[in-house]
């Protein structure tokens, strides 16, 4: 599951606004000149009061240029609590025009580019608004978020780990340490700034959920599921808590709790597509592939562009045999993320049950060449090249497999291309291998039962073939073709 970035008090302090003096001397333009300068500088107001007051001064043509800067700056701020960001743009452009002195005018337009999706020029802004002020705890945490956004993990915790040292005790700063470090697969710095997070703040609620989340990624799914607990009864209305415990559940196979979990953040948040996503997963798990489409379906329709509730759409349809509309729907996942190794993968053995050899190994070099750890479609690979009768180029690429992860079905997998080569002994050997990490493979006991046979051992194949169509009575009609 794709997780958001925590919002801190910090990065809300992007939004105070400036505190004018007004100039000795100047003469008053009229009586509501010191109520409109109050509330376009004061945090009380609303963001369309604040708006109101700030024009008035702004439209007056009577303050100075560093008082229409300030105006303007704080006129910006409103616009981003109204989420108006391009018109927050345009007054911040004007501000720093008038005056480029103000730290907090480039911290808001730095905010309101993060906004909108232009990091580059957020980062730009916050670095502004760090050399104007260096201790501005709001630039340091902003430009950390923009840097995340980029996947910029080594320059994002250096900015969050600068917002601790400026400010030692606050623990927002901790907790987007510890999610700069998550991010970055770094699981027990993660852990330990979390941590200090919450020692600083005992009833921060996501950050006990985002230390839950770090344990899980370290499948400490048990502590995992206790931090999750003390967020959800600190926070009973946090979807995210929900989908999380949910995920943890699911990873010990407890799949009715983690349907619970899973239903209830629906419930909480029913226009979010994570939890119909997640609680799809968990139908899949259990077999109820009807009800797992129909969450699929849901999340696709709240989140059109996210292609995983797409791929896992097909997984339910494969699962089924439907191999058209799963690779139908990797071939869409596959167009919205087309440098994702798993996706290209997946449709790949989707091609290589369809017995479409050459277009599962197109897919499976395209997969490796972006992940050449993935063990899984060497394996298919290997595979498909062997059903497509290129047995000497098939055995390196399982060879490579079992050296990545010695699974039972990499071993199987080598043993039927030795079996389909004729060498009897090391197909046997192999088999062997697969039967020692899981003695219920079916279509290993029932490859060996062949091999046995081909080496004249009668009593052995019918021993392993016999015990193969007891675990599963279709194997031998399944074992040509099924990956």
């Amino acid at each position: 599951m794709l997780r958001p970035f925590s919002t801190t008090t910090a990065f809300v302090a992007l939004l105070t606004p400036l505190l004018l003096v007004c100039p000795p001397g100047r003469a008053a333009y009229g009586q509501d000149r010191s109520v409109f300068w109050h509330s376009c500088a004061a945090s009380g107001p609303s963001a369309s009061e604040r708006i109101a007051s700030c024009s008035a001064l702004i439209d007056s043509g009577r303050e100075t240029p560093r008082n229409q800067s300030a105006a303007l700056t704080n006129r910006c701020a409103a616009h981003l609590e109204n989420h108006e960001y391009e018109l927050a743009i345009a007054d911040c452009d004007k501000a720093i025009a008038l005056d480029a002195s103000r730290s907090e005018t480039f911290n808001n337009r730095g905010r309101a580019y993060q906004l909108t999706y232009e990091y580059d020029r957020a980062i730009d802004d916050f670095g502004h608004a760090i050399a104007l002020d260096p201790r501005s705890l709001d630039a340091f945490v902003g430009r950390g978020f923009a840097y995340l956004r980029k996947r910029k993990f080594d320059d994002a915790i250096r900015d969050f780990e600068a917002a601790t040292r400026i400010s030692p005790q606050n623990p927002h700063a901790y907790n987007d340490l510890g999610l700069a470090y998550e991010s970055d697969g770094k699981h027990d710095q993660a852990i330990e700034n979390l941590k200090k997070a919450i020692s600083l703040d005992k009833g921060f609620a996501s950050a006990i959920r985002d230390l839950g989340i770090a344990y899980e990624a370290k499948g400490l799914h048990e502590q995992a599921i206790d931090q999750f607990d003390r967020s959800i009864a600190l926070a009973p209305r946090d979807a995210v808590g929900f989908n999380a415990r949910g995920q943890s559940y699911q990873a010990i196979h407890q799949y009715d709790r983690a349907i619970a979990d899973f239903t209830k953040a629906i419930e909480l948040r029913p226009g979010g597509a994570s939890g119909f996503l997640n609680r799809g997963t968990a139908y899949v798990d259990t077999g109820r592939f009807a009800d797992a489409i129909q969450d699929f379906d849901r999340a696709i329709d709240l989140d059109p562009s996210g292609s995983s509730a797409f791929v896992w759409r097909a997984v339910a349809f494969r699962d089924q045999g439907l191999l058209d509309k799963a690779i139908l729907d990797l071939t869409r996942a596959a167009e919205m993320d087309p440098g994702n190794a798993d996706t290209l993968a997946r449709r790949g053995s989707a091609y290589l049950s369809a017995g479409n050899y050459p277009l599962a190994i197109q897919d499976l070099d395209r997969a490796i060449e972006l992940d050449p750890t993935a063990a899984d479609a060497f394996n298919n690979r290997c595979e498909a090249k062997a059903l497509d009768h290129a047995l000497v180029e098939a055995l390196p690429d399982c060879d490579r497999a079992i050296e990545l992860s010695p699974e039972a079905i990499h071993f199987d997998t080598r043993a039927f291309v030795h079996l389909q080569a004729e060498s009897f002994v090391s197909a046997i050997a192999d088999y062997d291998a697969a039967l020692k990490r899981t003695p219920t493979l079916s279509k290993s006991l029932y490859g060996r039962g062949l091999a046995k046979r081909k080496v004249g051992d009668e009593t052995g194949a019918k021993q392993d073939i016999d015990a193969a169509m007891k675990l599963d009575p279709a194997v031998a009609t399944k074992f040509m073709r099924d990956p």
